[in-house]
């Protein structure tokens, strides 16, 4: 019983780590191509997207120290 608890979490905490990951490096390209582009909107997006990276690190970290800790 304790070890299907034990694989059903870390098979969860490794989807999600994937998932934050993705995420982090979609946002991160995106917001690196918008910050290259000379278009006003595109401009506009690098700066908002970098309120959206934060929280993504914040999970990333977490998850870390999850795995470490």
């Amino acid at each position: 019983m304790m070890t299907t608890i034990v694989t059903i979490t870390g098979a969860a905490t490794f989807a999600w780590s994937a998932v934050v990951i993705v995420a982090l490096l979609a946002l991160l390209i995106s917001k690196e191509l918008a910050g290259a582009s000379e278009h006003p909107r595109a401009r506009w997006y690098a700066k908002v997207s970098s309120v959206g990276v934060v929280p993504l690190v914040f999970a990333l970290a977490g998850i870390v120290l999850a795995k470490f800790l």
